[in-house]
């Protein structure tokens, strides 16, 4: 079954997909090349072991990866907004509200990709 969709829709929702991949690479490696500071914070502020931005960034990765790749979207989806509940989680433990609110909008921007007209389909079936 092929399913049409507007080029307009396409188009915008392979903008969101990239800003939204350029936006996660780079935060995935500033975890890979912390410094002094990055360290400083990952330990006094959020109470967690450096080292684990290492980890938390290769999650993030995989998780994009998952998310760009057409077949897997949409698990990649739903793992990507796991993980930005899980930063929004963080930063609202330790009273930061402002990468809580920047991590929120994040999270939301997520299942709104309308690159894939296969969501489209599913929403209509589900609402005859």
């Amino acid at each position: 079954m092929t399913i049409k969709q507007n080029k307009a829709m396409t188009w915008a929702g392979w903008i969101i997909a990239g800003l939204l991949a350029l936006l996660l690479t780079f935060s995935a490696v500033m975890k890979f090349q912390y410094g002094p500071e990055m360290k400083k914070g990952w330990e006094e502020e959020f109470e967690y072991p450096a080292a684990l931005a290492t980890t938390i960034g290769i999650v993030e990765l995989s998780c994009l990866v998952l998310y760009l790749y057409p077949r897997t979207a949409v698990l990649g989806a739903v793992l990507l907004t796991g993980y930005l509940g899980g930063a929004v989680a963080t930063h609202a433990r330790v009273e930061d509200l402002a990468d809580r609110r920047r991590h929120f909008g994040l999270a939301s921007a997520i299942p709104a990709r309308p690159a894939d007209p296969r969501a489209f389909a599913v929403s209509r079936s589900l609402n005859q």
